[in-house]
């Protein structure tokens, strides 16, 4: 799937991804899993989120073809220069 593909992808599911208790942003990566050959959405939480369907409030292992990777992490923080 191309990087705009994706995009869309995202665009979709955005507000639902969003909705889910420790989610703090997506965005479109690269795969890291071994053999993988192309973009994937990118979750970031804060804390553990559970695989499993959208509707219940957990993160698929994809979405519309697109595999979905979850990173841990801190809260983002904005700086002013």
């Amino acid at each position: 799937m191309k990087y705009g593909e994706v995009g869309k992808v995202i665009e979709k599911y955005q507000q639902r991804i969003l909705a889910i208790p420790g989610v703090t942003g997506l965005c479109t990566g690269i795969e890291k899993r071994a053999r993988a050959k192309g973009f994937c959405i990118i979750v970031y939480c804060t804390q553990r989120v559970a695989r499993g369907d959208l509707a219940d409030k957990r993160l698929p292992l994809e979405l519309d073809g697109v595999a979905v990777e979850i990173v841990r992490t801190d809260d983002f923080v904005a700086f002013d220069d």
